[in-house]
């Protein structure tokens, strides 16, 4: 796979604050909801320059309308990837909503036979669909 297709992670600070500037809430009602004393500290998570306490996490996601799973995921991966490697390997993968309607849709396509990637071509469809779920969810390459 060449890099100009590779889709590369995004920074936890920068997923962050992006969700944050697209939303509605005043950065100071949010500080506020999830229990800091100063709103400074938002901008602060945002640059990257704090890290966001793991257990402040969910609060975020409830805030901002987004997933818990894939938040702690992607922080945990981040700032903490040995507990997150040892938390998965303890208890299983994670599964979003999203990821988990997408399991759906192919356990219905398949018929339940559990198909797997077997074959390059597999491997190479399989990359084509997930960069068009990227596509169609605004996440670029």
């Amino acid at each position: 796979m060449s890099n100009i297709n590779k889709i590369e992670p995004q920074l936890f600070h920068e997923y962050l604050e992006g969700k944050i500037n697209a939303s509605d809430i005043k950065q100071s009602e949010m500080a506020e909801e999830l229990g800091f004393a100063k709103p400074n500290i938002i901008t602060m998570f945002k640059q990257g320059k704090t890290r966001v306490p793991l257990e402040k996490v969910p609060g975020f996601a409830k805030v901002l309308k987004l997933d818990p799973k894939m938040l702690l995921r992607m922080a945990m991966l981040e700032y903490c990837p040995e507990l997150y490697r040892a938390v998965d390997e303890t208890f299983g993968s994670v599964v979003t909503r999203n990821e988990k309607m997408i399991l759906d849709e192919i356990r219905r396509l398949s018929q339940n036979t559990d198909p797997a990637i077997t074959s390059i071509a597999d491997k190479k469809a399989t990359e084509v669909f997930v960069k068009q779920l990227m596509t169609k969810t605004g996440r670029t390459q």
